[in-house]
């Protein structure tokens, strides 16, 4: 149906009765930055099938029973800039809460800060069938309605919002990572299909627990079972709550550099991510798979270079330095003149300032000590990897405790020795996180 003419019946039918109906939200619709509007969408696919879920008598909460195609909404925030920026495209968080109408909370500072777009779904809650499909129509209208970096989109949510979350980035392609929060995977998948060993592998998995949340057992549950995964799990003083934002924020850091600067050294290409989605008899097939494109990377670049605008030293220049031409390497931002001409430079600066005292005898210590934390909790983590531990609760071997005793001093050491450098802040907060989990374990 032309969507001019479903607003003119809206309008003849506010005039006859007083009720008015309810119709999408127009794409022309103006859109105002650092701001958020309510937009209405439809499910675009109404004969989309959700197979996996079909063999499962869930209840209330099981998509198969929704009937609900139309009248879906979310709250669409822009970032600042974006108007005056038409040829730049920005990385996109979706968040569920369990209460449905969800917001940005303690995570707005971070989200506005780096400028994402957010998608802030409405109907989206527990103990309704419409999850997914709110979810699936503001998808495939905010992707039409604003400039989206494709392979740049990540899911988060809270509790029921985190298990929903983990099924998005299954059903749309491009999603390059989950956050859930005070919750794990949704476990209606099972039996039909254990979602946790079958998880997509380019998909980045985060979650954050407080550390009196009774769900706290299901973070061991993504550091065990997911094997062929990049996990990361952190935890923090508090119950079955959203993070507090330096938790986001850390969990956020290590989302962006696992996409954009380590995942070579992984062993994944850089290139194509091609995300595992369900397919559909509707669309005769998956849909294609999006890769992660050289807008997200710079994307990125633009926020190094503001990073770099604001470093103190020549030690925490030549950090954002060396990951700014790591930028320009994995996204191949180097076939735009103008960025190869100011990676040349930066390569000049770099090698100047790698010369100074004050950076040498930085890599020796600090930089090489924060590594050698990162090494010791890597071997916490392969550690994990081998037992699946108690269900229903916090578990670790004795070689487990020992690992993670280890990795916990190694961060404390850092944070403690080097307090001036920017690695102090990322050790306490490791070592904080790490030694709740400790402590939690049995």
């Amino acid at each position: 149906m032309n969507k001019h003419v479903r607003i003119g019946e809206a309008l003849l039918l506010f005039l006859s009765t007083g009720v008015a109906w309810a119709a999408p939200t127009p794409m022309d619709l103006a859109l105002t930055d650092d701001s958020t509007t309510r937009i209405e969408c439809d499910v675009r696919d109404a004969k989309e099938t959700m197979s996996v879920f079909s063999k499962i008598d869930n209840g209330s909460c099981n998509p198969v029973n929704s009937s609900k195609k139309d009248g879906y909404h979310y709250n669409l925030y822009l970032p600042k800039g974006y108007s005056a920026n038409k040829d730049y495209k920005y990385p996109c968080l979706f968040i569920s809460s369990p209460g449905g109408n969800a917001d940005m909370g303690a995570m707005a500072e971070r989200l506005k800060r780096d400028q994402w777009v957010v998608v802030m779904l409405e109907e989206a809650r527990n103990g309704t069938p419409d999850w997914l499909r709110n979810f699936m129509a503001a998808h495939d209208d905010v992707v039409e309605r604003v400039r989206i970096a494709k392979g740049a989109k990540i899911a988060t949510g809270l509790s029921g919002g985190a298990r929903a979350s983990s099924v998005y980035a299954t059903v749309r392609p491009g999603m390059a990572g989950i956050i859930c929060q005070a919750a794990g995977f949704a476990y209606e998948f099972e039996p039909v299909r254990n979602l946790y060993e079958t998880y997509p592998p380019e998909i980045l998995v985060a979650g954050s627990f407080g550390d009196g949340d009774s769900n706290l057992f299901e973070s061991h549950a993504c550091l065990r079972r997911m094997n062929k995964s990049r996990v990361q799990m952190q935890y923090f003083k508090g119950g079955h709550e959203w993070c507090p934002s330096e938790t986001f924020g850390s969990l956020m850091d290590w989302m962006e550099e696992s996409l954009f600067l380590t995942s070579a050294k992984a062993g994944n290409t850089m290139g194509p991510r091609p995300v595992i989605i369900q397919k559909s008899k509707a669309t005769k097939g998956a849909m294609k798979s999006e890769s992660l494109e050289a807008d997200a990377f710079q994307w990125y670049l633009r926020k190094c270079r503001g990073l770099l605008e604001e470093a103190k030293g020549n030690p925490a220049r030549s950090l954002i330095l060396e990951r700014m031409l790591t930028v320009v390497v994995n996204g191949k931002l180097d076939q735009n003149k103008n960025i190869a001409t100011e990676a040349q430079a930066w390569k000049v600066e770099l090698a100047k300032i790698k010369q100074s005292k004050e950076v040498i005898e930085f890599t020796k210590t600090a930089r090489k000590a924060f590594a050698d934390a990162q090494a010791a909790e890597a071997a916490y983590l392969n550690f994990m990897k081998r037992g699946e531990g108690g269900y229903g609760k916090m578990v670790l071997s004795s070689s487990e405790k020992q690992a993670l005793k280890k990795a916990i001093a190694a961060y404390r050491a850092v944070a403690e020795t080097y307090p001036d450098t920017s690695f102090a802040p990322l050790a306490k907060i490791a070592a904080d996180s790490l030694d709740i989990g400790l402590s939690k374990a049995g």
